[in-house]
């Protein structure tokens, strides 16, 4: 029998690693944090990454790291990188789990991104950067299983995650 992961997607800011993290908690799941993961293997930060090897070397290194991570016999919380799913594979293995799409308005995450230095994608203007690759990614976004609004503080997104989880298909901590 296949396992059955929970995989969080959505555009840079939506706090995909922090609510990430706390579902992984509250389900007594391992959270895996797909961008961690490359810096991991490239030993190097991804702003680093993108500087010395550009951003098809980045995006080669996020496809084997949600290979591995979807590869796992334990059920656990995916956050991928925002752009993660704009490949093909990685949006077809995604959507065989269950895809939950943080969604949030591009000028609220503009604001909790500040100037975006560390975030490769978001150099020069980081709000007409935002709307860009939201544009850009919305359809992949829209895809998922399910829609949270991801305006609210982390613990709030979190406890929606979960409960919209637990309605869909009952206690999700026993799914494997």
């Amino acid at each position: 029998m296949r396992t059955e992961h929970i995989v969080l997607c959505g555009t840079a800011g939506t706090g995909k690693s922090t609510v990430g993290a706390l579902v992984a908690k509250a389900l007594g799941r391992p959270f895996i944090d797909v961008d961690r993961e490359v810096e991991m293997d490239a030993k190097t930060t991804i702003a680093e990454l993108f500087a010395r090897d550009g951003e098809p070397a980045f995006r080669a290194r996020e496809r084997a790291a949600v290979v591995r991570a979807l590869d796992r016999d334990d059920a656990c919380v995916i956050a991928l990188g925002g752009g993660a799913l704009e490949n093909d594979d990685t949006f077809a293995d995604a959507r065989q789990h269950t895809l939950v799409w943080l969604s949030a308005p591009v000028a609220a995450l503009a604001a909790r991104i500040g100037n975006g230095s560390s975030r490769p994608l978001l150099t020069g203007d980081p709000l007409a950067r935002l709307r860009e690759l939201a544009n850009r990614r919305e359809a992949r976004y829209r895809a998922a299983h399910v829609t949270i609004n991801a305006t609210p503080a982390p613990r709030i997104v979190a406890a929606a995650v979960v409960a919209e989880l637990e309605r869909r298909a009952g206690p999700v901590e026993q799914r494997a």
